[in-house]
């Protein structure tokens, strides 16, 4: 990890010094604006005490205006890299394995699924966690998607590692993408959104465009008459009560539909400005190039710029006498909420489909930066010829200089590594290890070995089971359920990864032997590859009777100068060395 800590800190370093000399140009800026003020006021005050027209308002004026702008335009900027920055010192903070606060996925925690719960993909300190950059929930939810459901095919496995693999060439595209979103903290009610989309249009009927174009000619024509002296101003203020009633008559149904449509608008912003960065962007790979298209086809960034263009039009309103002058003369809000109705007709559909393939590319963003962070991780082969064979495999999560790494080598289905060893010898970490690398590689990700190769299957686990106080289901229960949602998985042809923590731990030591050994013979006939671990030896010397399909595996302890000793180095056989009752001895009891 030190080429990418390197690149951050390098990053962190050169961002906020330009931060820093922004807030200096934003402070000349500021003193220059307070100084062209004074000089209008100035001059206002003169020319109105002298009764003339002031030349010097003619320049005065469009330069406060220039200078607002451009100090605009510098506190985005440093807002944008203050994003950056902010980033930045996170990616080091996760490198270090600190894990700062985020959405952890903790909402997508699903006791059923065949293996999120057992190998913590979701929760503090977990997978996603330490994955995710999204602040949004739409993104999050499409990565946890990914992790939820692992691609079953070489294919799509292998276009979705191009995918990753050049996103994690783009470090700057990824980070300003993530900093586009980290300037938006509101995320609006997805069915606000969708309310907004499937309503009611209130004014495309041909029988609105009347008052639109009638208003306004009456209007420039009274105007006209006026200036002629032709007609007095009574009765033009007396005419443009009835544009101000038709507006009023339709004011309450107008802002109910504009204030759905508030909490839109930020996130609109959003949206357009991650557009604009892709329109600069060309992928290489299929995937991403699909999604891209997507936008660029139909043209997406300038739609949206023209609905934002709307937007804020309708957002006048909010100023009581723009809103008396506007639709007196236009009857604007009528007519600013047609074009809106006429915008969501032609593009309401294909809206949700902008938002959701830009959704997928945050979320392919970041794979592409975990994949950045870890150029020591390798991408692994799908194939049919092996079931799995891993060269020093080790768990992600766990910071390399404490890893260590094991070696897995299953050639064919139905097989089992039955692993025993002493208790927190490294059993249950290398269940997890196993099973978080075949998600990472399920989902084209690189994964934590120096070579790979796996054929894509479903997963099932059964590790943390739990009992029900709730539904009055027991520990033993529990376990019997998820073993037959594995069965029953298998029964119905599929093909799986099997990883299994002591089976059958709820029940009676007679029982747990021969049940396991039955459960073990049984899974053994169905397409499925397994690891169990387990203290019951037995299990493991079922070798004499199958050796071709059950490879004992285990990992020792030491006891040396009254201290245990652990290398958590997995290696063949049955294990010799237990500690139970050492552990016993240690905390008080006789035995």
């Amino acid at each position: 990890m030190k080429i990418p800590a390197q690149y951050y800190q390098k990053q962190l370093a050169s961002t906020q010094k330009t931060i820093q000399e922004l807030k200096k140009k934003s402070l000349y800026f500021s003193v220059a604006r307070l100084l062209v003020f004074v000089l209008l006021i100035v001059n206002i005050a003169y020319a109105l005490s002298h009764s003339v027209l002031f030349l010097g308002l003619l320049a005065l004026i469009p330069c406060f205006l220039l200078l607002l702008k451009m100090h605009d335009k510098i506190i985005r900027r440093a807002a944008f890299l203050e994003s950056k920055a902010t980033l930045f010192q996170k990616e080091l903070d996760f490198l270090d394995f600190k894990f700062p606060e985020g959405p952890n996925g903790n909402n997508f925690i699903d006791k059923e699924h065949p293996y999120a719960r057992d190998l913590i993909i979701f929760g503090d300190q977990s997978i996603f966690h330490y994955i995710n950059r999204s602040v949004f929930r739409r993104p999050a939810e499409t990565l946890a998607q990914i992790f939820l459901n692992p691609l079953k095919k070489a294919e799509p496995i292998k276009e979705r590692q191009k995918a990753v693999q050049e996103l994690a060439k783009m470090p700057d595209f990824i980070h300003s993408f993530f900093a586009i979103s980290d300037q938006y903290t509101k995320e609006p009610d997805k069915g606000a959104i969708q309310d907004w989309l499937s309503s009611k249009a209130l004014f495309l009927r041909p029988f609105y465009l009347m008052p639109l174009v009638l208003i306004p000619l009456i209007n420039l024509g009274l105007l006209v008459l006026l200036f002629m002296d032709i007609i007095p101003v009574s009765l033009v203020f007396s005419w443009l009560g009835i544009p101000l009633g038709i507006s009023g008559l339709f004011a309450f149904r107008i802002n109910k539909r504009h204030n759905h449509l508030s909490r839109f608008i930020a996130l609109l912003g959003r949206y357009i400005k991650i557009m604009e960065q892709l329109e600069k962007t060309d992928f290489q790979s299929p995937l991403l190039q699909e999604q891209l298209a997507v936008l660029k086809k139909a043209k997406a960034l300038q739609r949206c710029q023209k609905l934002k263009a709307i937007l804020n039009a309708l957002d006048s309103r909010f100023n009581l006498l723009a809103w008396l002058l506007l639709n007196a003369m236009m009857v604007w809000d009528i007519a600013q909420t047609r074009r809106l109705e006429k915008w969501m007709a032609a593009n309401g559909q294909a809206l949700k489909e902008w938002v959701e393939t830009i959704d997928k590319i945050e979320a392919m963003a970041t794979l592409g930066n975990f994949a950045f962070n870890h150029p020591d991780f390798v991408y692994p082969k799908p194939s049919n010829q092996t079931v799995l064979r891993a060269k020093n495999l080790g768990h992600p999560l766990i910071p390399a200089e404490r890893r260590v790494n094991n070696e897995v080598d299953m050639e064919s289905l139905q097989s089992f590594y039955v692993i025993t060893g002493a208790n927190m010898s490294g059993k249950t970490t290398m269940l997890r290890t196993i099973g978080i690398n075949l998600v990472l590689a399920s989902a084209g990700l690189p994964v934590c070995a120096a070579a790979m190769s796996f054929k894509p299957m479903d997963i099932f686990t059964s590790i943390s089971t739990e009992d029900s106080l709730k539904d009055s289901e027991s520990y033993f229960f529990a376990e019997v359920k998820r073993i037959k949602q594995i069965i029953d998985h298998l029964k119905n042809g599929n093909e799986l990864y099997l990883i299994l923590d002591e089976i059958l731990k709820g029940t009676n030591s007679i029982d747990k032997k021969e049940g396991s050994k039955a459960l073990l013979k049984q899974l053994l006939q169905f397409r499925c590859a397994g690891f169990i671990a387990t203290h019951d030896l037995e299990l493991a010397e079922m070798v004499a009777d199958k050796p071709a399909v059950i490879v004992p595996k285990r990992f020792e302890c030491e006891i040396k100068d009254a201290r245990m000793q652990f290398d958590y180095l997995m290696i063949d056989g049955v294990a010799q060395n237990l500690n139970a009752l050492y552990l016993m001895r240690e905390m008080g009891i006789t035995v």
